[in-house]
């Protein structure tokens, strides 16, 4: 900055400066204190940094902690404070807070009293101590339950950072390296490139050209997000959405923002920005549910509750007028001791009354369904993180299984990045002599297991050209001995000098894309290019970064031993075709274009296209200051060469997409290739048939495709397979298409160019190492992030997605039809009453029961061991092993489908009905059909219910699958759970009756409980072949 003052130039600040007082410079943007610290270079000094080698410490490890220590940590995390104790008692304070729990405390209570009363403590504390035991269990294991999913967002949040930890490049000590963004501290100088994250609030140093973008944010109008910063110290730059901001006037950069273009330099002067308020806000649990769902199951727990509380009054009211009924029938006298414990007994009884009637009320309550959402959640996400797979937004779930289109864009997802050079050659017919440099860069994948090999780790040791064409001439030995060393040199400065390095006298090696890779090493072993001596004899005066919409990137350059001015331009060869005048003949002299040798030239390039070649040319053009900036003529540029470059389809492409397709998912390539390029690549990986196009197919260029009207587009975006030539607004305009056509999609991407389409999209998928180093944008865009560029890894969160959705309907169906049961059940068997009822004995006051003496008996054993069945292991059992194979050869859901769908319906009903028929047949017949006794019957009741239930998640599992035994071969945890409850009811039936509040069952009325609930099998299986009658449902209030 030409403003700032020299390094060694005192300060009148004082160097001990407030954290808060840096920290104000840029937030909000304050010129008058930059100024009083003397500008950029002046925040430097204060903060004890070196805009070349950094911070600088013998002891850096030191220095950085007492950075931390005194401005404060980067660390998004570091102020959620870990404390699983105080979770697991605040999990025990709600468990305790359970209505149901409340209510059972205060009748065992009431009537633990009133028996010690009246029977002693012998009397009462065998059976009711044990109520008390059971209950103080089911809190503890409540709060287990509670607190697992909270424990299990910790354990994601740190493999979230494994996962997903955005990367700068800072210089310490002279030395250039790679941090993760929380671990920067003020004073550090960072270097940004196209694709970063800016880590934190900082002053720009310097600077090409760069654009800066809020991607992130929810503004979808990004050219107000978007600001200029052109080159330090000139008046001139380059301007983006007619916006230019100088970086002596505006120096200021800001935490968050992505760095869409350019590259600069910046010292950080704030860290910690709002972490305290953003980590606040941030819930204990994610949530899966959209808010549609939300409202559904809303409106659905309002209305079983509504049932529920009319159950429970009317059980109320019949209890009550009995009692009342039985008061004024008797006829004794009464003293005033007798009188006194009537009232005793009077309060007593209508404890029991109300607990009766709230129990009810409560065990038609769905909040286990929360609780499986959460542990659900948690479990499946932790599996997907096992396999590096990042799911930043868990409410996707839904929209995951409802993908039905696809769109991919080659680059790091299509094909491999791993690089190896082979030979090929150009035949070029006899024409006038034209320079053709055409190297094919074969992408290859070193590594066929999961973890493939980062561009960035590669020496390229493999590249080598062995057969190229220049003129006229099939070059066969080294280049340097037959190119004309003019050529040559234009060569190294097209190639070497557009890849910028940090004006730094420290070592530092830019992450560079793969194809910039490729061709820079290719040029520094086969064309002799030495990196240091080229910057030593140019100076970079301006550079253009690749802008996708004009496929086009630039450098201006000062050529120091004479003092001239150069602009070289290299991008896709129809562009720079167009910028071309000349060319370059084998002599180093320009030979202007005529249209034979163009068209020559267009032919060839269509012919390696066709090869599914990549090419790029090089042109270049000798200009001035003035001229560049205020008289450009672009359209007289000299072409150099094209090189073309081959992409390997990865091996697993061609079962991946099969997969896919079988799955009902519609796939697009997406990419900015030509069209000839691009309908290559589709062939090869299976997306096209390799004999052509099937009927309907269409292959369309972005400029087509986005010249068509709105009716048009909609019409045939079902048929495109390719859109080619596609820069980032027609890939945004292919997905919004799509999602206005009423398709759910997914974009799967890793350019800079497909950051604005996969935040369009439903799903934005990228892969890690295809954005390393130079798209963080990408990561933070999407909304899945999978570590490892495995492709199969697709399949598997579609797989997720639709497993998921399908874990939780099955639950909804067995809490639903439980519940159903449980209310109806209840209800028959209080106002007929003829023994006990499901969970507790409501008593026939008009023959045994003694309702004035307040026995209104609750086998709390019971009834906590069917609320443990409808919770926990209901949920693990459903969600204990990896979804079916089968969801992937069924369609996508439909985006707009209720949680309840018309198939659901159909099963509740039936096995509702056959549950209430088969349990009131034992209540009212069992007694004189099975010659059962009253305690008999009520065990029998109980039995069998539990065992329904049992049968149902075997059914709910098992239903609609295709490979019945092999699906029972993986579900051993499954059935572990199974074997888990089975045994339970045997043993708290024929072994804790006194304390579970049965009677023991013979070997015939076992074998009729398994009998009857083993029976509700084949019942799920002749639903299959009952056609879907559609039901009414409850529809959620619409906004």
């Amino acid at each position: 900055m030409s403003e700032n003052p020299p390094a060694d130039e005192p300060t009148t600040v004082d160097v001990e400066v407030g954290a808060e007082e840096v920290k104000n410079i840029v937030s909000p943007k304050n010129m008058r204190l930059l100024r009083k610290f003397k500008g950029v270079d002046g925040v430097m000094r204060v903060l004890h940094t070196d805009k070349d080698k950094g911070i600088c410490s013998d002891t850096i490890d030191d220095e950085i902690e007492d950075r931390r220590k005194r401005f404060g940590s980067n660390d998004f995390n570091n102020h959620a404070t870990i404390n699983l104790l105080k979770d697991f008692c605040i999990c025990g304070l709600e468990a305790i807070q359970d209505p149901l729990i409340i209510i059972l405390l205060i009748y065992t209570i009431v009537y633990i009293c009133f028996g010690i009363k009246k029977h002693g403590i012998k009397g009462v504390w065998p059976e009711r101590g044990t109520h008390l035991i059971s209950i103080v269990t089911v809190v503890i294991f409540s709060a287990v339950t509670n607190f697992w999913p909270i424990k299990q967002n910790y354990v994601f949040s740190a493999a979230k950072n494994q996962v997903y930890s955005p990367q700068v490049d800072v210089v310490r000590n002279g030395e250039w390296q790679k941090i993760p963004i929380s671990e920067v501290v003020v004073g550090d100088i960072v270097y940004l490139k196209p694709g970063d994250q800016v880590p934190a609030d900082g002053l720009c140093i310097d600077g090409h050209s760069i654009h800066l973008d809020d991607l992130t944010s929810n503004n979808n109008n990004n050219d107000q997000n978007r600001r200029t910063l052109p080159n330090a110290g000139a008046e001139g730059g380059s301007q983006r959405n007619n916006q230019r901001v100088r970086v002596v006037e505006n120096p200021f950069l800001f935490s968050g923002n992505m760095v869409a273009d350019g590259y600069a330099r910046m010292v950080v002067t704030a860290v910690e920005k709002s972490n305290n308020e953003e980590n606040s806000q941030q819930p204990a649990q994610a949530t899966w549910m959209t808010p549609r769902h939300v409202r559904e199951l809303e409106e659905l727990s309002a209305t079983i509750g509504r049932w529920g509380k009319g159950f429970a009054l009317s059980m109320f009211v019949w209890f009550f007028c009995r009692f009342c009924m039985q008061e004024i029938d008797d006829e004794e006298a009464v003293n005033d001791g007798d009188r006194e414990a009537d009232i005793v007994e009077f309060l007593v009884a209508l404890v029991g009354m109300l607990g009766t009637s709230a129990v009810i009320v409560l065990t038609s309550s769905l909040e286990s369904l929360v609780l499986a959402v959460n542990i659900t959640l948690a479990y499946s996400m932790r599996s997907l993180l096992h396999k590096q797979v990042l799911i930043k937004r868990p409410s996707l779930c839904h929209q995951v299984a409802s993908v039905d289109t696809i769109c991919i864009n080659k680059i790091g997802t299509l094909t491999v990045d791993s690089l190896e050079v082979t030979g090929n050659c150009l035949n070029l017919p006899s024409v006038r002599p034209i320079s053709i440099v055409h190297v094919v860069l074969k992408w290859f994948n070193y590594n066929e297991t999961i973890k493939v090999l980062n561009v960035s780790d590669l020496s390229f040791l493999h590249l080598q050209v062995k057969e190229f064409w220049f003129g006229l001439n099939d070059i066969e030995q080294s280049p340097t001995d037959l190119l004309y060393p003019s050529v040559i040199e234009l060569l190294h400065q097209a190639i070497g000098l557009n890849i910028t390095q940090p004006r730094s006298s420290s070592t530092f090696a830019t992450s560079l894309s793969p194809t910039e890779r490729a061709m820079f090493d290719w040029a520094t072993r086969e064309l002799k290019m030495d990196q240091k001596s080229l910057e030593n004899s140019c100076t970079v005066l301006q550079i253009d970064p690749f802008i996708p919409v004009n496929k086009t990137s630039g450098v201006l350059i000062n050529k120091k031993t004479d003092n001239t001015i150069h602009v070289h331009m290299k991008g896709a060869p129809e562009v720079i075709l167009e910028m071309c005048s000349d060319y370059y003949g084998t002599g180093g002299t320009t030979i202007l274009f005529n249209r034979s040798t163009r068209d020559t030239l267009q032919r060839t390039i269509r012919r390696m296209a066709r090869k599914g070649l990549r090419c790029i040319a090089f042109a270049h053009r000798k200009t001035s200051i003035e001229e560049h900036f205020y008289s450009p003529r672009q359209q007289e540029l000299t072409l150099i060469g094209v090189v073309g470059l081959e992409n390997l389809v990865r091996t697993e492409m061609a079962t991946a997409i099969r997969d896919l397709q079988r799955a009902g998912i519609n796939l697009k390539l997406v990419t900015g290739d030509s069209i000839l390029t691009a309908t290559s690549i589709a062939s090869r990986s299976g997306l096209l048939d390799q004999r052509g196009n099937q009927p309907g197919d269409i292959v369309v260029e972005g400029r087509k495709f986005e010249g068509w009207n709105r009716e048009e587009r909609l019409e045939k975006v079902d048929g495109i397979r390719v859109l080619a030539a596609a820069n980032p607004t027609h890939k945004s305009l292919m997905v919004q298409t799509l999602k206005e056509k009423g398709r759910v999609v997914a974009y799967v991407g890793g350019a800079l160019g497909d950051a604005q389409a996969i935040k369009e999209a439903n799903v934005g998928i990228c892969f890690g190492p295809a954005t390393e180093g130079r798209a963080e944008i990408i990561k933070a865009c999407s909304d899945i992030v999978i570590k490892d560029k495995n492709y199969l890894l697709v399949l598997e969160i579609l797989k997720w997605g639709r497993g998921f959705y399908d874990s939780i309907q099955t639950y909804i169906q067995f809490l639903l039809t439980a519940t159903f049961v449980d209310l109806v059940i209840d209800s028959a068997m209080t106002i007929f009453p003829n023994g006990f009822n499901l969970y507790y004995a409501v008593v026939d006051v008009s023959s045994e029961a003694d309702v004035s003496s307040g026995i209104v008996a609750i086998p709390v054993f019971q009834l906590l061991w069917v609320k443990f069945i409808l919770g926990l292991v209901a949920i693990l059992s459903v969600r204990i092993r990896q979804p079916s194979d089968d969801l992937m050869s069924e369609p996508p859901r439909d985006l707009n489908e209720p949680l309840k769908t018309d198939s659901m319906k159909r099963n509740m009903v039936a096995q509702g009905l056959y549950q209430v028929i088969v349990l009131l047949a034992i209540h009212f017949r069992g007694k004189s059909l099975l010659k059962l006794n009253p305690n008999e019957k009520n065990t029998l009741i109980f039995n069998t219910y539990v065992l329904c239930q049992v049968f149902m998640l075997i059914n709910a599992k098992l239903y609609d699958r295709k490979n019945i035994f092999q699906e029972m071969h993986r579900m051993k945890w499954f059935w572990g759970i199974i074997g888990f409850i089975i045994i339970l009811q045997v043993i708290m039936v024929e072994f804790w009756k006194s304390f579970a509040g049965t009677a023991r069952l013979d070997s015939k009325q076992w074998a009729w409980c398994f009998l009857i609930a083993a029976a509700s099998t084949p019942l799920s299986w002749l639903l299959r072949y009952i056609p879907l009658v559609k039901m009414p449902y409850f529809k959620p209030k619409t906004e």
